[in-house]
C-alpha cells in the first residue's frame, strides 16, 4: 500500500482542484445573493440598530461646544496669547470639540471651530498676536450666534 504523505499531487491536478473551489465559491456568492445568508446579515443588522434621538443629540452638541468655547475665551480674554499654556489650552479645547457627537446640520460650524483653533495655535507658536485676535473674535461671534 502507497504512503499516503509521499504522494505529489501533480501541477494539473492542483491547478483542477483550485479552479474548482473558484468556481464554487462564486456560484454560493452568486445564487446566495438573495438568499438564505443575505436575508439573515440584513435581519441581524436591522435587529442591532440603535435609534438616535436627534433632538437630544443636538441639544447635546451645542451645550458642550457653548461649554467648551466660553471655558475657552473666558481663559483667552486674560491669556499671554502666545505663551505655552495658552497653546496647550488650545490644543485641549480643538480635542475637546472633536469629541463631540455633532448633529449633520452641525458640520460647518463644526469645522470652522476646529479650524479656527487649529490657526489660533498656529498662530500663537508663531508669535502673530493680531490673527490670534481675529481668530478669538470669529469664535465668540460664531459661539453668540449658536442656537
Amino acid at each position: 500500500m502507497p504512503d499516503v504523505t509521499k504522494i505529489k499531487l501533480s501541477q494539473k491536478s492542483a491547478v483542477a482542484i483550485l479552479l474548482a473551489f473558484v468556481v464554487f465559491a462564486l456560484i454560493f456568492l452568486t445564487l446566495d445573493k438573495n438568499g438564505v445568508w443575505h436575508q439573515k446579515t440584513i435581519k441581524f443588522s436591522q435587529n442591532n440598530t440603535q435609534s438616535v434621538d436627534y433632538v437630544k443629540m443636538k441639544s447635546d452638541y451645542l451645550s458642550g461646544l457653548k461649554f467648551i468655547l466660553s471655558n475657552y475665551l473666558s481663559e483667552a480674554a486674560t491669556a499671554n496669547l502666545t505663551s505655552a499654556d495658552f497653546i496647550d489650552k488650545t490644543k485641549k479645547s480643538s480635542l475637546n470639540v472633536l469629541a463631540l457627537t455633532l448633529p449633520a446640520e452641525y458640520k460647518d460650524t463644526h469645522l470652522s471651530v476646529v479650524l479656527d483653533l487649529s490657526a489660533i495655535e498656529k498662530a500663537a507658536s508663531d508669535g502673530k498676536i493680531d490673527v490670534i485676535k481675529l481668530k478669538l473674535k470669529d469664535l465668540s461671534d460664531l459661539m453668540t450666534s449658536l442656537r
